[in-house]
């Protein structure tokens, strides 16, 4: 019996950590389809299907580049994403006070 409550045991913390995984890549796609989607809406003016279509694509090129990778790399990858934000967004004060 014991032996059985540590197979359901291993199971459910590999289950746990493979489900949260996939949420935290997929918040990752989330992030960066939004971002992205925003700065072609800001470029030129596009529909809400585009825009959508611009997230889900984000989202599923994210989730097939991260497929085999641990939260470290998903997390090295969001904040990458996050730094080149914050650039832009330093680029473009800058240029608007220019």
């Amino acid at each position: 019996m014991s032996e059985f409550t540590e197979k359901i045991k291993g199971n459910l913390r590999e289950t746990t950590y493979k489900m949260s995984l996939f949420l935290v890549r997929l918040l990752t796609g989330t992030l960066i389809g939004t971002t992205l989607a925003l700065i072609v809406g800001g470029l030129m003016p596009i529909s809400t299907f585009v825009f959508m279509f611009v997230v889900i694509t984000a989202i599923a090129v994210i989730l097939r580049l991260t497929r085999y990778w641990s939260y470290a790399g998903t997390i090295i990858l969001l904040l990458v994403f996050a730094l080149i934000a914050v650039l832009l967004k330093l680029y473009i004060h800058t240029a608007a006070t220019i």
